[in-house]
């Protein structure tokens, strides 16, 4: 059986404002542990990204909001998937 962990759209653009205040602050430091133990068992990942070609969006492609969080980088072999 095949597994992979899909991580979807961990990005700084969450980290603006407009979003409001946030009621799960300790979700980078979970999601950096289940990242961290994944990889130590040398397991398959697929990175989600939201992209958008809105300049106006928080997600526009040029943006450096778009960049996933640093809790949640891709490592250079590991497939990422824009929606």
């Amino acid at each position: 059986m095949s597994q992979a962990l899909v991580v979807i759209d961990v990005q700084k653009a969450f980290e603006h404002p407009s979003w409001g205040k946030r009621n799960n602050p300790q979700a980078e430091e979970n999601i950096k542990q289940v990242i961290a133990r994944w990889r130590a068992l040398n397991f398959s990942f697929l990175h989600i990204q939201h992209v958008s070609d809105n300049p106006t969006s928080l997600f526009y492609k040029e943006s450096e909001l778009v960049d996933f969080k640093e809790a949640a980088k891709p490592l250079s072999h590991e497939p990422i998937f824009q929606k």
